[in-house]
């Protein structure tokens, strides 16, 4: 009896400390699996919003460097949208979205891996970029010309904008191949040395575009393609191997990091889940076992393969902002969370879409809010639970929205990098598994 008690107490001064705890706390009973956080985890940072002043491109492009073992590519965020609010810049990361999908859907990418130090950098988010890109800055060519570079997990070859070049927006059905160049365009595969904080990549085979739709003054210039193919950097040059920690999107503040090399995955990433093989699909992308999903520990009731459609397939992306699930799955989620919401947060009102993204609440006049944990499992009993940030976003003042999508294939689903905030993901091509540990961004 007097162990009940204990226990008893135990569970009781948990379940208070949780929501006592702030800004965030993830509790888990033997039924329930939840978030207790603070309104402003959700919040664009005020006063500091893309309105702010804009930072000099040496600023955004300056490297951290830790010591000859290795150097951190910094994942950050470029302050250069002045007269854009965050509504425009996720109407328009949305849109980017679409267009990528549907490329990404109507194109094959070519890959598979080779490659020897461990080195990192770090990674920026594209908030002020106007878009969902997470960007890195490299330098390239001798003398060295810093770029910033998108990070792509489903592309392989690397590439960059020549000088000169062509503007390709007049032609909005201009065709992009799976590498994000124009089709039928002029470029140059070409040889560089590619320098990475310290560290010096020489003879890197890559791509340099003459043709594609311009981007803003200072923004990326081009990809980093980490994909499994093997002109990816990660197989020519960083053995297979790498990991990163995607800064939160809200957060101008939040740095991330990419680190590549044989010694890239960190030991606190002890999940892992066996890559899959679609020749079929696009053979550079990393492509998982999505086995089901969870909503505040209550595992989903729905068949994870689309009856009647090709086995579903499971990619996770950096370059695409919103998890998009096939329609059966992702109904079952959205149900699934807008049932417990009204449970859990009763006192939270709910909010206009916006777009895609529904449902949505007003989190105005409270300080704190109890949301359901979402758990992706994966084959090898890999269970990734999506941050807080990743399962409500703001879209507007006092404003947030569950930002997954519906696939618009129904045999495709895509694990965005909304998703993947603050969280480490590891990829081992050498023993062909991806694997998911505690971030530190």
């Amino acid at each position: 009896m007097a162990m009940n008690k204990q226990a008893l107490l135990f569970a009781l001064f948990f379940l208070l400390y949780c929501f006592l705890r702030p800004p965030s706390c993830e509790c888990t009973t033997t039924e329930e699996k939840y978030y207790i956080v603070g309104v402003n985890t959700f919040l664009i940072e005020e006063g500091r919003d893309l309105n702010a002043p804009t930072r000099s491109p040496s600023e955004a492009l300056a490297f951290q460097e830790v010591g000859s073992e290795g150097a951190d590519l910094l994942i950050t965020h470029l302050n250069v949208a002045s007269n854009s609010s965050w509504r425009d810049v996720l109407t328009q990361g949305l849109q980017r979205d679409k267009h990528l999908v549907n490329r990404i859907l109507t194109h094959n990418a070519r890959s598979s891996p080779l490659g020897t130090t461990a080195f990192s950098t770090p990674v920026t988010s594209g908030r002020e970029l106007q878009g969902p890109e997470y960007t890195v800055a490299v330098s390239i060519g001798t003398p060295a010309l810093t770029q910033l570079m998108g990070i792509d997990t489903l592309t392989s070859l690397s590439w960059i904008q020549c000088n000169p070049y062509k503007d390709c927006s007049s032609n909005a059905k201009f065709p992009m191949d799976t590498n994000g160049l124009a089709q039928g365009s002029e470029g140059d595969y070409i040889t560089e040395t590619l320098q990475v904080g310290d560290n010096t990549l020489n003879e890197l085979h890559m791509g340099c575009a003459y043709c594609f739709t311009p981007r803003r003054e200072y923004a990326t210039s081009g990809h980093l393609g980490l994909g499994r193919g093997p002109l990816s950097v990660v197989s020519q040059k960083a053995g297979g191997q790498f990991s990163y920690c995607l800064p939160n999107y809200s957060s101008v503040n939040a740095k991330g990091s990419l680190s590549l090399g044989k010694y890239s995955i960190p030991s606190s990433v002890k999940v892992f889940t066996p890559m899959q093989n679609e020749p079929q699909f696009a053979t550079s992308a990393y492509i998982l076992g999505l086995e089901g999903i969870s909503v505040g520990g209550q595992r989903l009731s729905v068949n994870m393969q689309v009856p009647g459609a090709l086995p579903t397939i499971t990619y996770i992306d950096t370059a695409i902002m919103a998890t998009q699930l096939v329609k059966p799955v992702y109904d079952a989620l959205r149900s699934s969370f807008e049932e417990k919401m009204k449970t859990y947060a009763p006192a939270v009102q709910p909010a206009s879409p916006f777009g895609e993204f529904k449902p949505c609440y007003q989190l105005s006049n409270i300080t704190s809010v109890k949301i359901p944990t979402v758990t992706l499992h994966f084959k090898g009993n890999a269970n990734f639970d999506v941050p807080a940030v990743g399962t409500l976003l703001q879209v507007a003042s006092d404003v947030v929205c569950f930002p997954f999508q519906q696939s618009p294939n129904d045999a495709v689903t895509i694990i965005g990098n909304v998703q993947q905030q603050g969280i480490t993901v590891a990829y081992d091509n050498v023993n062909n598994r991806i694997g998911f540990g505690p971030g530190s961004c």
